[in-house]
């Protein structure tokens, strides 16, 4: 469960960096305030000047849009291939030296 819940975060934090100029100011302020400083929707809310509803849904919102973007652009996905292709490559490389 603990494993789960910091994937998700490191998952989001990574697409946060990648696509959060795609957002608009007050998304990428709740997400920052949600995932990197771990507070809650009530504090986010009072922190922002909104409801704890508002707030929620303002993450919601703002998640699912990266997830979009992501799941369309799919920058990160090729980014793991890459770097998986460049590990395979390096194995191969000192296989033929040995």
């Amino acid at each position: 469960m603990l494993k789960d819940l910091i994937d998700k975060k490191l998952e989001y934090a990574d697409l946060f960096d990648v696509y959060s100029s795609l957002l608009t100011k007050k998304q990428q302020s709740a997400l920052k305030l949600y995932f990197f400083d771990d507070l809650s929707y009530n504090e986010i809310g009072e922190i922002l000047n909104i409801s704890k509803q508002a707030a929620f849904d303002n993450i919601a919102k703002a998640s699912k849009k990266l997830r979009d973007y992501e799941d369309k652009i799919a920058y990160l996905e090729l980014k793991k291939e890459n770097q998986r292709l460049k590990e395979e490559i390096e194995k191969y490389k000192l296989k033929k030296i040995k």
